[in-house]
């Protein structure tokens, strides 16, 4: 870690603007060098860029980190545009489709849609149909095809793009996800013949290709199977976690959610993986992801009160969604314990903790052990908090009957309890900051594998 710090302090500027070959190769954490695909590698700086806080002591080595993974983020999309062509798409009203900040990953995205890589650029007209605060809508269609098969007038297929904050919840996001479950809740032919042919999203942005138009042999696109052989990922997946893999075992286990949406096993075995590793974001995208599929399923729940609290999101109404459909559970009151502290409740959440501690013993021993840390730190602050406050009154009363000059140890009780109730908020926020595998273990609780038992 320190050499990685020192290196990044070090090392000249880097050029950004050189093109980058695809698959890509790139230098990991053991030294090793691996190809990574255009997907593959703008995950893994996004992931890279999101943890450089965690990862790094020095909050300037973690912004130099954050920095140097966006460029390369943008290295990548705007390589990935130059090399396929797609830079020369032909604009019908405006560019804006392939000359703004997510034009590689829309391109990448198009072109592993359509399954036909030898359509050139040139062939391709886009036009910006509207804006709001959600998405950008294009219209796309292949120049040319000017009638369908049938003879009737040919509809353009339309590319909705959502841009996402980074970091956190947003309106954006929430809707991208509402608006694939809408076209998988309804029918085409309910939405006047428009059918979602494909989705995908990173930690920016949020891309879906719809068709009004039935599959026919003389279509353009090809249509998309959304099935695919998601078990062979999966299992992947899991023989890469045992290997010792855990980025690569995220990433197969993220692959066959976004090919098979309602697969419960693939959201939790990412949301564990996430949580293990450290890659909070994606935990927190996975989360929201599932909780449209799955909205009521304890474990997801669960997950998207976590990964609230992991990446420093407002987590108080998830944990309350949660206890509403689970109850007060030993798991889900340890849950709300540890929300009301990070926040600085620490009398609700010292009666949430003195509940749920006698049942997670035997049940849940992560869980117990993250309680016993919790009383531990609850334990040091009523100490210290105490002590500052005897000093302060015995400065105040010694100053009344010695002189002024003895007020000073009011002063310094007063430091004292300023710093009881800071310790506790910087304790658990370094935990929560820290890796499931490193740190707190929550990212497991079987005492929600069980039917909901919702409040009365």
């Amino acid at each position: 870690m320190i050499e990685r710090v020192r290196k990044i302090r070090r090392d000249p500027p880097k050029d950004y603007q050189a093109l980058v070959d695809f698959p890509v190769e790139i230098v990991g954490r053991d030294g090793g060098v691996r190809r990574y695909s255009f997907e593959e590698s703008v995950r893994l700086y996004q992931r890279r860029g999101a943890t450089a806080g965690a990862r790094l002591p020095s909050p300037d080595a973690a912004a130099a980190e954050a920095a140097h993974c966006r460029s390369r983020i943008a290295q990548l999309r705007r390589s990935y545009l130059l090399r396929y062509g797609w830079s020369a798409a032909r604009a019908a009203d405006s560019p804006g489709l392939l000359a703004g900040d997510f034009a590689g990953e829309i391109a990448a995205f198009l072109r592993r849609s359509t399954g036909q890589i030898e359509v050139e650029a040139d062939e391709i007209e886009i036009a910006l149909v509207a804006e709001d605060e959600l998405h950008d809508v294009y219209f796309a269609r292949v120049r040319g095809a000017d009638e369908t098969a049938s003879g009737g007038p040919a509809v353009p297929w339309t590319v909705y793009v959502f841009r996402f904050r980074e970091r956190g919840s947003c309106l954006t996001r929430e809707g991208f996800f509402k608006q694939i479950k809408h076209f998988q809740a309804v029918s085409g032919d309910e939405q006047g013949g428009e059918r979602m042919l494909a989705f995908h999203h990173t930690v920016d942005c949020g891309i879906i290709l719809t068709s009004t138009e039935r599959p026919t042999e003389a279509a353009p696109l090809a249509w998309l199977d959304l099935g695919g052989a998601t078990d062979d990922s999966l299992r992947a997946g899991i023989a890469a976690m045992r290997q010792g893999q855990s980025e690569e075992a995220l990433r197969c286990v993220v692959a066959t959610y976004e090919a098979e949406h309602f697969r419960r096993s693939a959201y939790v075995g990412a949301l564990v993986m996430a949580d293990h590793i450290g890659a909070f974001d994606q935990a927190y995208a996975t989360a929201a992801m599932a909780s449209a599929y799955f909205p009521d399923d304890l474990v997801i729940l669960w997950h998207r009160g976590l990964t609230c609290l992991r990446t420093g999101e407002p987590a108080r109404a998830a944990v309350d969604r949660l206890r509403c459909v689970a109850g007060d559970r030993p798991a889900v009151l340890l849950l709300a314990a540890l929300e009301a502290l990070y926040r600085g409740r620490t009398g609700e959440g010292r009666a949430l903790l003195r509940a749920a501690r006698p049942q997670l013993e035997h049940a849940e021993p992560d869980l117990h052990l993250v309680a016993e840390r919790l009383s531990a730190v609850l334990l040091q602050r009523d100490v210290i908090l105490g002590a500052g406050t005897a000093i302060g009154l015995t400065g105040l009363a010694l100053g009344l009957l010695l002189g002024p000059w003895m007020l000073l140890l009011t002063v310094m009780g007063a430091s004292t309890v300023l710093l009881a109730r800071t310790h506790l908020l910087h304790r658990v926020g370094r935990w929560l900051a820290d890796p499931g595998a490193r740190g707190m273990r929550l990212a497991n609780p079987s005492g929600l594998r069980g039917p909901a038992v919702p409040k009365a």
